[in-house]
């Protein structure tokens, strides 16, 4: 699923392939070697599904749906996010990377890495998008930028990391090409490109899983 699901649905007549997208295949968490993965990383997927397929061709400039935060615990790796559509309340969550790339919701993933900013800064943009889960802050299916009471994916990870003072957009925000959205809007390739990152890690599902 993709955070911009509601965008698409209502606003760019993709209501049919939303309906009649080919039914997935009982889901599994894949086992995931994610060593190289840190606290604060900005974990990109791309899904198998044909919201994600229509996210990525209104963006146009990016090989991604959706995104979130990594957050570290020990050996535990935990993603923080906000997306509807998954079965659960549509509120901004942290769940385990296995189910954050599960089968029916990715089939790749790159973590970014941000390098123009200090750990402790990090540590901000974290505790942040944790308060958002602890706030229950639902996902914001008007796609507004003006306020943190409603969030959708790439706003949460810009918004954490503008609070702990490094705007990774440096104030560049896309132009809406639908009539849904009457404000700037953040895709994923708005983040993707920032100079502010670099390409941390690598993930691909296997056949197999």
């Amino acid at each position: 699923m993709t955070c911009f699901i509601g965008l698409l649905a209502v606003s760019s007549g993709l209501g049919w392939w939303l309906l009649h997208g080919a039914a997935a295949s009982a889901p599994m968490r894949p086992t995931i070697n994610a060593e190289s993965l840190r606290s604060g990383d900005i974990i990109f997927r791309r899904g198998p599904s044909v919201e994600s397929r229509a996210v990525m061709t209104l963006d146009r400039d990016s090989d991604f749906s959706h995104v979130g935060i990594v957050l570290r615990r020990n050996d535990a790796i935990f993603v923080i996010h906000v997306v509807p559509g998954e079965g659960e309340p549509e509120v901004t969550k942290i769940e385990p990377i296995e189910d954050y790339l599960r089968s029916d919701r990715a089939i790749a993933a790159s973590a970014y890495r941000v390098v123009t900013d200090t750990p402790s800064s990090i540590e901000t943009a974290v505790r942040t998008a944790n308060q958002y889960v602890e706030r229950n802050v639902p996902f914001d299916n008007k796609f507004d930028l003006a306020s943190d009471e409603a969030l959708y994916c790439t706003e949460l990870v810009w918004r954490a990391y503008k609070k702990a003072g490094l705007d990774l957009v440096d104030g560049h925000f896309d132009s809406s090409s639908t009539s849904f959205i009457r404000g700037p809007i953040l895709w994923p390739s708005s983040l993707l490109h920032s100079p502010h990152l670099v390409q941390a890690w690598n993930w691909k599902q296997q056949k197999e899983e």
